[in-house]
């Protein structure tokens, strides 16, 4: 078991005065939040993205080629603890569903004191652990100042390494997305991370820029620094809250539910052959149906409220939002 002792400390940036909103914890994605992630590997930005922020900016991201990589990569859920992997982590309050097509990740989190803990990290199957939890930003964060946690890590007895994650707010603004979309009240994060072993004596770093909308949801980009020059994993959200985003045959994407509104009961029109599956969530995420038929859904015993229906075949996926009541 791992024995963790944290260490906080605020990082201290000069500040320039600009009257900014700070960035805060309602600026996460948070309990109800969903969204669709498409994924472009190892794309070449050649602009220095640390000089390309600041104070009003437009980051203008509409080049980047998601049309000519439609590969489908993530959905992700946050949601009440449903999962039984999350049983054991009595402390966290927050599930994170990513499903890639596999058995998927559950990553746990909490927040206690306005800073952002990790309880869990990774896929379903073997993910790691942080017993206690793992400190990961302290909020607020005014504009041009950092949040800085170090995070010391013992195995038994024994002091087995150091996490550090930086996180700066240097941008407020607007951004222009690949899919054509455009959002404003923007924040730019850089959020750089750096484990260091103590048993191997090696470090390994990874810097991620990421573009947040005000009030939360799902990140609207992601650029993961891959390790070599000017290479990037891109990451770029779909849609907000309704999942329809991604780049799915004509026959998936051409359906619809009836009767919307219902009671609970309905059926998928205009599906033309059978789906691997398909999955109602409620509005916290929480899974309320899985199966393979598209008629005579039931699901008359749940509460009254918005549902999110997706329908699933291949690596395609699109969902529709439907009312009970």
């Amino acid at each position: 078991m791992k024995k963790i002792i944290l260490i906080l400390f605020a990082g201290v940036i000069a500040y320039n005065g600009i009257a900014q909103p700070n960035f805060t914890s309602s600026d996460m994605p948070n309990i109800g939040d969903q969204d669709t992630v498409n994924y472009l590997v190892y794309y070449p930005i050649t602009d220095s993205l640390d000089n390309e922020t600041g104070d009003g900016y437009t980051w203008n991201f509409s080049s980047l080629p998601f049309s000519t990589y439609p590969n489908f990569k993530q959905i992700d859920y946050f949601r009440e603890k449903t999962d039984i992997v999350s049983k054991p982590f009595v402390n966290a309050t927050i599930e994170e569903y990513v499903y890639d097509g596999t058995a998927g990740d559950i990553n746990l989190y909490n927040y206690s004191h306005d800073t952002l803990f990790l309880h869990r990290l990774g896929s379903v199957v073997a993910g790691a652990n942080f017993i206690p939890p793992l400190a990961s930003i302290a909020f607020p964060i005014p504009f041009n100042h950092s949040s800085i946690i170090n995070a010391k890590i013992y195995v038994g007895s024994i002091l087995a390494g150091e996490r550090r994650t930086s996180v700066l707010y240097d941008g407020f603004g607007a951004l222009q997305m690949p899919d054509g979309k455009s959002y404003s009240n923007v924040f730019r994060i850089k959020k750089v991370e750096r484990d260091t072993s103590f048993v191997t004596n090696s470090s390994i770093t990874y810097t991620n820029y990421i573009w947040y909308k005000q009030g939360g949801q799902i990140p609207l980009l992601r650029l993961a620094y891959s390790g070599a020059l000017n290479l990037y994993f891109v990451f770029g959200s779909k849609s907000s809250n309704v999942s329809t985003g991604i780049v799915a045959k004509k026959e998936i994407s051409d359906f619809s539910i009836y009767p919307n509104p219902n009671k609970g009961k309905f059926e998928i029109a205009g599906l033309k052959f059978p789906p691997d599956r398909i999955e109602i969530y409620n509005s916290i995420g929480k899974l309320v149906l899985s199966q393979q038929k598209t008629n005579n859904i039931d699901i008359s015993g749940s509460k009254c409220g918005i549902y999110f229906l997706c329908v699933y075949k291949d690596k395609n996926v699109v969902t529709r939002k439907f009312v009970v009541n």
